[in-house]
């Protein structure tokens, strides 16, 4: 069964196996929202994206400075990361964004890393970690952000000394977000 509104918009029982499954809600012929039958609900067109290093990147000391372009995007939904660094708020809306990973700081001693979100190149958020020789995880900082259509996010640390990270599958560094609502 459905209800078309136009031929491309309205409300779907798609079947398998011959069997209602669930319901789908439909927008210029695309799925945006999900039913199962057991009630859970998807959302495959949000806003979201994945992004880490593949390959080492050093962050220069004594500055507060954007992330190294990021080298590896693991999905990118709708398109609104820009495959480096920025993500473009294509809706209003509340946001999450995560960061974190390894980072070496190839000396001795403790050392605190800063990293900050901009919004519009403007300080929003700014969490920070405590790294200790040789290599350290870097907590995951989580970020809820308002948005307004067209705000866009970038990724900046500081360190007081060069920190090395995304050196290896088994030291990533991610970047992450999606809209919440």
């Amino acid at each position: 069964m459905a209800i078309t509104l136009n031929g491309t918009t309205g409300i779907d029982t798609p079947a398998l196996n011959g069997n209602v499954d669930g319901l789908a809600l439909k927008t210029a012929g695309i799925t945006r929202l999900n039913i199962n039958n057991s009630g859970y609900i998807t959302t495959p067109t949000i806003p979201s994206f994945y992004a880490r290093y593949a390959t080492a990147k050093t962050k220069a000391a004594n500055t507060w400075s954007q992330m190294p372009n990021f080298d590896y995007t693991d999905f990118n939904v709708g398109g609104h990361w820009n495959g480096t660094n920025t993500f473009t708020a294509p809706v209003a809306g509340l946001y999450q964004f995560l960061a974190g990973g390894f980072f070496s700081t190839g000396a001795g001693g403790d050392v605190r890393v800063g990293l900050a979100i901009r919004r519009n190149n403007i300080d929003v958020q700014i969490g920070g970690g405590q790294l200790c020789t040789p290599d350290s995880p870097f907590p995951i900082n989580t970020y809820y952000l308002q948005a307004s259509v067209n705000d866009y996010f970038t990724l900046w640390a500081y360190a007081p000394i060069n920190v090395v990270t995304g050196f290896g599958a088994n030291y990533s560094f991610i970047f992450a977000g999606h809209l919440i609502g």
